[in-house]
């Protein structure tokens, strides 16, 4: 990119053109430094040009490509290896073109990732990042227990935005036990008889079988988080549901006889 220096008016100043030979003017001025053999008397006039405006040097504009950034950095003199920063002073004896430097970087473009379960809702938080283009990402999914991600997040950058939906589903081999407890004789303690080791649809309802247990009848079935009892009966992604079922003693009342056959007037109940 070319551009001419912005004028602004800050000071004026006159440039030396060189010297004329017994005269204030002449076509060919002798330029400053230039030795000259002098075999008589003379006297040198120096020539000055018309006086010219100090200019302050713009700043250039940045401006991008679908692949690159690029950033001024500072301006050259055409011609010259002599460089011009924004805002600094410069004097001008001719017309100069000043020639934009810049620093260029690959483009980025923003990438991301919206995690989400069967029915939309949202499964973890959303990742963004901003990535060059022509760069490799990988992302790792997050970890969700009991649930299993439909893709793999991985690419390369192309020159625009991503958007990536990674959908969870629900494992349908998640474990979950199931215990036996029955009562204990003469006692209000229970005593674990049976485990069944048991797989399931995560976050579904965890099902189990009420089992016939002679002399034992049904009583109840709770519901633990490992060691936490919980009011639902759902399995848990992590695989720690357990199911309690407990069964109470049946009791049954004993007509005892004597030897000669008479009944005992006393009963007792077993």
């Amino acid at each position: 990119e070319e551009v001419s220096e912005k004028q602004s008016n800050v000071t004026k100043s006159a440039v030396l053109v060189g010297y004329c030979a017994d005269a204030k003017t002449c076509e060919s001025p002798i330029p400053a430094g230039t030795e000259v053999k002098v075999t008589e008397d003379v006297t040198y006039y120096a020539v000055w040009a018309a006086a010219t405006e100090k200019v302050t040097v713009a700043t250039g504009n940045g401006y991008q490509t679908a692949t690159d950034v690029y950033t001024f950095v500072n301006w050259t003199v055409k011609g010259t290896e002599t460089t011009k920063n924004a805002g600094s002073e410069y004097t001008l004896d001719s017309d100069v073109t000043l020639v934009a430097n810049y620093n260029s970087a690959a483009r980025e473009y923003t990438l991301t990732v919206n995690y989400k379960y069967a029915d939309g809702s949202e499964a973890a938080k959303t990742y963004t990042d901003s990535v060059a283009n022509g760069t490799e990402y990988n992302i790792e999914n997050p970890v969700i227990a009991g649930y299993s991600a439909d893709k793999e997040v991985s690419g390369t950058m192309p020159t625009e935005d991503v958007v990536v939906t990674v959908t969870y589903s629900a494992n349908a081999d998640t474990k979950y036990v199931v215990e036996y407890y029955q009562e204990d004789l003469n006692a209000d303690t229970y005593t674990k008889v049976d485990t069944v080791n048991k797989t399931g649809t995560t976050d579904t309802e965890a099902t189990y079988d009420v089992n016939s247990y002679s002399g034992f009848t049904y009583e109840k079935t709770l519901y633990f988080d490992g060691e936490t009892e919980i009011t639902t009966n759902t399995i848990d992604g992590e695989g720690t549901t357990i199911i309690k079922v407990y069964y109470t003693r049946n009791s049954y009342e004993v007509d005892v006889e004597t030897e000669g056959g008479d009944k005992n007037p006393e009963s007792e109940t077993r």
